[in-house]
């Protein structure tokens, strides 16, 4: 039986298809959560989603407050047209241009984090400090900003802006957007992100020269991070651990330490 847009039954993965839209959807969910805990929401707007199938994803409904959020409310999108009833309409223009111009990009992450707007709306752009920052080198596009995401004409614009294969899209004066095969890879690389611009502006606060890393180390960390330190293949599982824990912090059973007879009477 076929998903409605907004049904509480799960979507099963086509015969033969890697997707398990169960798991799309947990980790949708366990997203929002994240981006809630970490200030990176911004009311009930912005807007991320997870590839089911070649053609259709699920999405942020945009009425919903993300600590709120359950999976029988993540939107089933097929095509920019088919998002127009949506109350975030802009979640599906951007992501549809996103996925059409990208097959192998399985999650989107859209945000609004004040220091990356802030990064954004500066003339030099990203930059790339630190190790953790390194992950970005060689890997954001830019796109200018055309106002509200509602019209579906600037679809071509932001399929244009992501077709050379970079991870991280710096929206000009608006936000910014992170790509993954997975949910936990786009999530994580948004975290990094918002740290990332950060530290950039905490830097340019010093009003001091600033120290450039040695570019044949950046080149080799940003490398490393497309391999064995992939965004979000060793972290993403302890968050979401975490998340399913109730994001509560686990008993320490230690022995309970002998008391010190010179403190008896505390």
């Amino acid at each position: 039986m076929p998903e409605s847009s907004r049904s509480g039954s799960l979507v099963q993965p086509h015969q033969h298809s890697p997707i398990n839209a169960m798991d799309v959807r947990v980790d949708l969910v366990v997203a929002h959560r994240l981006t809630s805990h970490f200030g990176h929401d911004e009311l009930s707007w912005n807007h991320i989603s997870g590839r089911i199938s070649k053609e259709e994803y699920l999405v942020t409904p945009g009425d919903k407050h993300y600590d709120m959020l359950q999976q029988e409310d993540l939107v089933r999108v097929a095509s920019a047209k088919t998002a127009g009833g949506l109350p975030n309409e802009t979640g599906g223009i951007i992501h549809s241009a996103i996925y059409a111009s990208r097959p192998e990009v399985g999650a989107i992450i859209h945000t609004h984090i004040p220091e990356v707007v802030a990064v954004a709306c500066l003339e030099q752009g990203l930059k790339v400090y630190d190790q953790s920052g390194a992950i970005f080198h060689d890997d954001v596009a830019y796109y200018d900003w055309n106002g509200v995401s509602l019209d579906q004409e600037e679809g071509p614009l932001l399929s244009a802006a992501v077709a050379g294969g970079q991870n991280t899209l710096m929206m000009r004066n608006h936000g910014a957007c992170t790509f993954g095969k997975t949910v936990g890879e786009a999530w994580v690389r948004m975290y990094y992100l918002a740290r990332t611009c950060r530290l950039q502006l905490e830097l340019l606060k010093t009003g001091q020269a600033i120290r450039q890393p040695p570019l044949e180390w950046v080149r080799k960390t940003a490398l490393d991070s497309k391999g064995e330190f992939l965004p979000g293949t060793l972290d993403w599982q302890p968050m979401k651990e975490w998340v399913l824990n109730g994001m509560r912090p686990r008993r320490v059973l230690d022995r309970p330490k002998k008391k010190n007879p010179a403190h008896s009477h505390l």
